[in-house]
């Protein structure tokens, strides 16, 4: 079974600081909270019926956006980039200190990746689902759940496009 993933799910958890773990997390986990909260007040069954179709729509959107821009990061050879490469973060993965642009490259893969797993939890969970006739709590639950995996989805990729932009204007700053 391939298992190589887990490796860049072990980087990406090295590399968090505490205030990207509560942005990224946290704020997730709280969000999906009050969703789990709102529809059990509500005892609402209706909001699991678009949500499937939506989530594959958005992530499918999202792994191509992810993947152009790792694409044009690996082929790219201008001077910002060449910048990216040689300034070191403080992050280190063993004893080997990661460059600005390994970082990069690490958060987009790791995004990639957990948009794939969220695809394939949103494609065969209906088949789970009627296999095994789960209630209503576990179903909002399982619901909550992936709300929280998609809500630190997205704050990631904001993360991502946010250092992207940073780093990219910063060096551009840097040489006017």
């Amino acid at each position: 079974m391939y298992l190589d993933f887990i490796v860049l799910f072990f980087e990406y958890f090295r590399t968090l600081s505490k205030r990207v773990f509560i942005f990224e997390w946290i704020i997730p986990f709280l969000i999906s909270i009050g969703v789990f909260i709102s529809i059990r007040i509500n005892n609402s069954e209706n909001c699991f019926l678009n949500y499937r179709e939506n989530i594959i729509s958005l992530f499918g959107v999202l792994i191509g956006f992810s993947i152009t821009i790792i694409t044009l990061l690996l082929t790219a050879n201008g001077e910002n980039i060449k910048k990216l490469q040689e300034k070191l973060t403080d992050y280190k993965i063993g004893k080997r200190q990661l460059s600005l642009y390994e970082l990069m490259i690490m958060n987009f893969s790791y995004s990639i990746a957990m948009e794939v797993i969220v695809i394939i939890i949103n494609l065969f969970f209906p088949a789970f689902n009627s296999y095994l006739q789960l209630s209503f709590a576990t179903k909002l639950i399982l619901f909550s759940i992936n709300a929280m995996l998609v809500g630190h989805i997205l704050l990631l990729n904001l993360r991502n496009i946010c250092d992207l932009y940073f780093s990219l204007v910063t060096n551009s700053e840097e040489k006017k």
